[in-house]
């Protein structure tokens, strides 16, 4: 579960000291103009297959909140602080919104 959101900018591998960057669950990084959230202990380059790594996706906004986002389009994503459950908008056939949890 992720318990609180950690915007740490963009990703990189080694700090200025030459020492790796050690990332924790609950991270947000940019990397190659998108955004990752790990949503697991980190194991590698977000763009790397099983790396602990969930793109949030270009054009998307995140949404950091207790309540839900009340301007959300298709694709946002909304981290509820009080819940400390990620969840995205998708659209129904029938046109209505809702936000499921991921």
């Amino acid at each position: 579960m992720i318990k609180s959101l950690n915007v740490r900018g963009e990703y990189v591998p080694f700090g200025e000291d030459g020492n790796p960057v050690s990332y924790s669950i609950g991270d947000i990084v940019t990397f190659n103009k998108k955004t990752y959230l790990a949503y697991q202990k980190p194991l590698g380059h977000p763009y790397s297959s099983e790396s602990g790594w969930y793109m949030i996706g270009p054009g998307v906004t995140f949404f950091n909140q207790s309540s839900k986002p009340k301007f959300a389009k298709e694709g946002d994503k909304w981290f509820d602080k009080t819940a400390g459950v990620l969840y995205t908008m998708v659209v129904q056939t029938n046109g209505y919104y809702n936000w499921v949890e991921l």
